[in-house]
């Protein structure tokens, strides 16, 4: 399925969005991808090593970016190499499976197309950090136990589990590449879909709040699409639709789609509206609307014909061009142009 936005313009669209991250423009000296660039004042945010991983993972299906993967590549191996596996200076000392396993994910990935054995390995050990933990419990936690530092707040991403479906990707890259046990454990993982998944396609995003939040809703959903993808299930793609379809009734106006669904009115989140836009186009849906989301997404961007980003809160005054958010259009973009088969199951980011 390919979008009716007119095709000339997403292409100008998808080089721009491309620009802005393979020449690290939210880059910091040390090689880091940061969360967002603040435009207005031309600063950067604060390192983020599982962004840093979704961008290794994005410039290893890039014909250019290599340099600028390298030096992510070489800060987060730094990291590890100093048993720093924490996410982001404001969590503390806090480890997220999840995390670890986008990182893992980018590692691998990068390494393999571009023959550094040494991401490969330092990816391949990340993953068997998570299987064991998958295999000795019998499913996953959002926080590493290893590490008992947890954040103040409880959060989808501190105790929901529907997000860690993604984890799946890693799991069976490196079951590609021959790590032992990582079969047991990626069927495991995928069996938890079905705890946490509704009849209606909504997933259970945290345990005890009555709203769900879109992000890890559809992070779960790309789990469902990869592991269904990755081994031909079609019960798994068919639980991915859903999971669109469901989060597709709660478009919002503008096109966008919001953070949460609930009891109150969620704010427009330009991450979230990438995600749902790309798995749609991935699962090859015909959605209403569809158009009009791939024109939010464009409309939210911020830059010039050079360059662009994607700004994470449309609504806010704060011109913050967030990493994340501009991987994930800058893939939805190329599945509108090139269709479903436009990314492998292994490049998403």
């Amino acid at each position: 399925m390919k979008s009716d936005v007119q095709t000339s313009s997403l292409v100008s669209f998808a080089s721009e969005l491309r620009r802005w991250i393979t020449t690290g423009t939210c880059q910091g000296k040390n090689g880091a991808f940061h969360a967002w660039r603040d435009a207005a004042t031309n600063t950067l945010a604060y390192a983020y090593p599982e962004i840093s991983g979704y961008a290794l993972t994005y410039l290893s299906g890039c014909s250019e970016g290599e340099s600028v993967g390298q030096r992510a590549a070489d800060w987060l191996i730094s990291r590890i190499a100093g048993n720093n596996l924490t996410a982001r200076e404001r969590d503390g000392e806090a480890v997220y499976n999840f995390d670890l396993a986008m990182i893992a994910t980018g590692l691998i990935s990068f390494g393999h197309k571009f023959g550094v054995e040494e991401y490969v390995t330092v990816g391949l050990n990340l993953v068997g950090f998570i299987q064991d933990q998958i295999l000795s419990a019998g499913h996953l936690l959002p926080l590493s136990p290893a590490y008992p530092s947890s954040p103040r707040k409880s959060t989808w991403s501190t105790d929901g589990r529907a997000h860690l479906l993604k984890v799946v990707q890693c799991l069976l890259i490196a079951q590609s590449l021959g790590l032992p046990g990582t079969d047991e454990a990626a069927v495991m993982l995928i069996k938890s879909a079905s705890k946490l998944q509704l009849a209606s396609g909504q997933f259970i995003t945290h345990p005890t709040d009555t709203e769900t939040f879109l992000h890890p809703h559809l992070y779960a959903a790309e789990g469902l699409w990869i592991w269904g993808s990755a081994l031909g299930d079609s019960h798994a793609i068919e639980r991915a639709r859903m999971a669109i379809t469901w989060a597709w009734s709660h478009q919002l106006d503008t096109g966008g789609f919001p953070n949460t669904v609930g009891n109150a009115a969620g704010t427009e989140q330009s991450d979230v509206t990438s995600q749902a836009v790309r798995l749609a186009l991935l699962l090859d849906m015909q959605l209403p609307g569809l158009d009009s989301a791939i024109t939010r997404i464009m409309q939210v961007s911020y830059g010039d014909e050079r360059s662009r980003a994607i700004l994470y809160r449309p609504r806010s005054t704060e011109f913050h061009e967030n990493t994340w958010a501009t991987i994930f259009a800058s893939q939805a973009v190329e599945a509108a142009i090139s269709g479903a088969q436009a990314l492998p199951w292994m490049l998403l980011a």
